[in-house]
Protein backbone atom coordinates (compact mmCIF):
# COMPACT_ATOMS: atom_id res chain seq x y z
CA UNK A 1 0.00 0.00 0.00
CA UNK A 2 1.39 3.32 -0.99
CA UNK A 3 2.38 5.54 2.03
CA UNK A 4 -0.33 8.17 1.70
CA UNK A 5 -2.88 6.09 1.39
CA UNK A 6 -2.02 4.33 4.71
CA UNK A 7 -1.99 7.75 6.63
CA UNK A 8 -5.14 8.13 4.88
CA UNK A 9 -7.15 4.81 5.72
CA UNK A 10 -5.43 5.36 9.15
CA UNK A 11 -6.81 9.19 9.89
CA UNK A 12 -9.92 8.71 8.39
CA UNK A 13 -12.08 7.96 11.29
CA UNK A 14 -9.82 9.90 13.75
CA UNK A 15 -12.97 11.82 14.57
CA UNK A 16 -15.13 9.08 15.96
CA UNK A 17 -11.85 8.42 18.26
CA UNK A 18 -11.47 11.25 20.73
CA UNK A 19 -11.39 9.00 23.59
CA UNK A 20 -8.09 7.43 22.70
CA UNK A 21 -4.85 8.85 24.28
CA UNK A 22 -2.68 8.31 20.87
CA UNK A 23 -6.22 10.70 18.75
CA UNK A 24 -4.37 13.90 19.30
CA UNK A 25 -0.70 12.97 18.50
CA UNK A 26 -2.53 11.06 15.62
CA UNK A 27 -4.23 14.14 14.19
CA UNK A 28 -0.85 16.13 14.76
CA UNK A 29 0.64 13.39 12.87
CA UNK A 30 -1.36 13.43 10.30
CA UNK A 31 -0.93 17.39 9.49
CA UNK A 32 3.32 16.98 9.72
CA UNK A 33 3.30 13.94 7.39
CA UNK A 34 0.89 16.41 4.70
CA UNK A 35 4.31 17.89 3.66
CA UNK A 36 6.75 15.13 4.06
CA UNK A 37 5.60 12.00 2.74
CA UNK A 38 6.89 12.67 -0.45
CA UNK A 39 9.78 13.94 0.69
CA UNK A 40 10.94 10.53 2.49
CA UNK A 41 11.10 9.11 -1.28
CA UNK A 42 12.82 12.07 -2.83
CA UNK A 43 15.55 12.23 0.40
CA UNK A 44 16.46 8.82 -0.21
CA UNK A 45 16.33 8.46 -3.61
CA UNK A 46 19.95 10.21 -4.44
CA UNK A 47 21.10 6.95 -2.17
CA UNK A 48 19.40 4.07 -4.16
CA UNK A 49 22.18 3.41 -6.33
CA UNK A 50 24.89 3.39 -3.57
CA UNK A 51 26.92 0.72 -2.42
CA UNK A 52 27.84 0.05 0.97
CA UNK A 53 29.83 -2.33 2.94
CA UNK A 54 26.90 -4.62 4.70
CA UNK A 55 26.94 -6.83 8.06
CA UNK A 56 24.36 -7.93 10.73
CA UNK A 57 22.33 -5.28 12.06
CA UNK A 58 19.45 -5.69 14.99
CA UNK A 59 17.51 -2.48 13.14
CA UNK A 60 15.34 -2.25 15.55
CA UNK A 61 18.28 -1.03 18.62
CA UNK A 62 16.30 2.07 20.43
CA UNK A 63 16.86 3.65 23.75
CA UNK A 64 14.37 0.45 25.80
CA UNK A 65 16.34 -1.95 23.64
CA UNK A 66 19.57 -0.81 25.58
CA UNK A 67 19.94 -2.11 28.94
CA UNK A 68 22.70 0.15 31.44
CA UNK A 69 24.46 -0.66 34.44
CA UNK A 70 25.28 2.95 35.57
CA UNK A 71 26.69 4.57 31.94
CA UNK A 72 28.04 1.12 31.16
CA UNK A 73 25.92 -0.67 27.86
CA UNK A 74 25.30 -4.40 29.96
CA UNK A 75 23.06 -5.81 27.30
CA UNK A 76 21.06 -5.79 24.14
CA UNK A 77 17.79 -6.88 23.64
CA UNK A 78 14.93 -8.16 21.18
CA UNK A 79 16.47 -9.12 17.99
CA UNK A 80 13.36 -9.73 16.34
CA UNK A 81 14.49 -7.37 13.48
CA UNK A 82 18.16 -8.17 13.27
CA UNK A 83 19.18 -8.77 9.78
CA UNK A 84 21.95 -7.70 7.15
CA UNK A 85 22.16 -4.67 6.53
CA UNK A 86 24.07 -0.52 6.55
CA UNK A 87 25.25 -0.13 10.10
CA UNK A 88 23.63 2.95 9.29
CA UNK A 89 20.65 1.72 10.25
CA UNK A 90 21.53 0.66 13.19
CA UNK A 91 23.27 4.06 14.11
CA UNK A 92 20.31 6.30 13.29
CA UNK A 93 18.08 4.34 15.09
CA UNK A 94 19.69 3.82 18.11
CA UNK A 95 21.14 7.59 18.58
CA UNK A 96 18.28 9.04 17.13
CA UNK A 97 16.36 7.55 20.03
CA UNK A 98 18.71 8.41 22.74
CA UNK A 99 19.84 12.03 21.75
CA UNK A 100 16.94 13.02 18.97
CA UNK A 101 18.22 16.12 17.58
CA UNK A 102 21.57 17.04 19.44
CA UNK A 103 24.08 17.79 17.14
CA UNK A 104 27.16 17.91 19.18
CA UNK A 105 26.00 14.74 20.99
CA UNK A 106 25.43 13.30 17.39
CA UNK A 107 28.85 14.19 16.29
CA UNK A 108 30.20 12.62 20.05
CA UNK A 109 28.39 9.23 19.04
CA UNK A 110 29.24 9.25 15.42
CA UNK A 111 33.02 9.75 16.53
CA UNK A 112 32.76 7.35 19.15
CA UNK A 113 31.33 5.09 16.35
CA UNK A 114 34.23 5.75 13.83
CA UNK A 115 37.41 4.75 16.45
CA UNK A 116 36.07 1.09 16.17
CA UNK A 117 34.80 1.58 12.78
CA UNK A 118 35.74 3.95 10.40
CA UNK A 119 33.04 5.92 8.86
CA UNK A 120 33.36 8.11 5.46
CA UNK A 121 32.00 11.70 5.62
CA UNK A 122 28.80 10.51 3.47
CA UNK A 123 27.84 7.84 5.38
CA UNK A 124 27.30 10.17 8.49
CA UNK A 125 25.31 12.31 5.63
CA UNK A 126 23.45 8.55 5.50
CA UNK A 127 22.73 8.10 8.83
CA UNK A 128 21.03 11.09 9.61
CA UNK A 129 19.14 10.92 6.77
CA UNK A 130 17.74 7.85 7.55
CA UNK A 131 16.75 9.16 11.43
CA UNK A 132 14.95 11.82 9.63
CA UNK A 133 13.05 9.59 7.39
CA UNK A 134 12.47 7.25 9.94
CA UNK A 135 11.48 9.51 12.35
CA UNK A 136 8.42 10.35 9.57
CA UNK A 137 8.00 6.64 8.41
CA UNK A 138 7.52 5.71 12.17
CA UNK A 139 4.71 7.98 12.39
CA UNK A 140 3.35 6.25 9.20
CA UNK A 141 3.74 3.06 11.08
CA UNK A 142 1.94 3.56 14.00
CA UNK A 143 -1.00 5.02 12.44
CA UNK A 144 -1.14 2.27 10.51
CA UNK A 145 -0.54 -0.32 13.50
CA UNK A 146 -3.29 1.82 15.83
CA UNK A 147 -6.11 3.18 13.13
CA UNK A 148 -5.37 0.58 9.87
CA UNK A 149 -4.91 -2.54 11.50
CA UNK A 150 -6.44 -1.67 14.69
CA UNK A 151 -3.90 -3.20 16.88
CA UNK A 152 -4.21 -3.62 20.23
CA UNK A 153 -1.49 -2.60 23.07
CA UNK A 154 -2.02 -3.69 26.57
CA UNK A 155 -0.77 0.11 27.21
CA UNK A 156 -2.23 2.17 24.94
CA UNK A 157 -0.87 5.11 26.88
CA UNK A 158 2.70 3.90 26.03
CA UNK A 159 1.86 3.52 22.49
CA UNK A 160 0.38 7.35 22.35
CA UNK A 161 3.41 8.24 23.84
CA UNK A 162 5.59 6.58 21.62
CA UNK A 163 3.62 8.31 18.83
CA UNK A 164 3.89 11.47 20.48
CA UNK A 165 7.89 11.30 20.88
CA UNK A 166 8.17 11.05 17.26
CA UNK A 167 5.36 13.81 16.56
CA UNK A 168 7.41 16.42 18.76
CA UNK A 169 10.67 15.52 17.03
CA UNK A 170 9.00 16.27 13.50
CA UNK A 171 7.55 19.52 15.15
CA UNK A 172 10.75 21.11 16.14
CA UNK A 173 12.22 20.61 13.47
CA UNK A 174 10.38 23.33 12.01
CA UNK A 175 11.38 25.78 14.45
Amino acid sequence: MHVWSTVAQATSGLLQQSADPAWPWAQRARSLLLGRVDWVTRALAPWTDRHFTLHPCLCDIWHDHVLFEGDTVSGLIDYGGLKIDHPAVDLARMLGSLIEDDEHLWEIGLDAYSRVQPLATEERGFIRMLDQTGTVLGMVTWLKWLYCEGRAFENRQAAADRLAKLVERVEGWRK
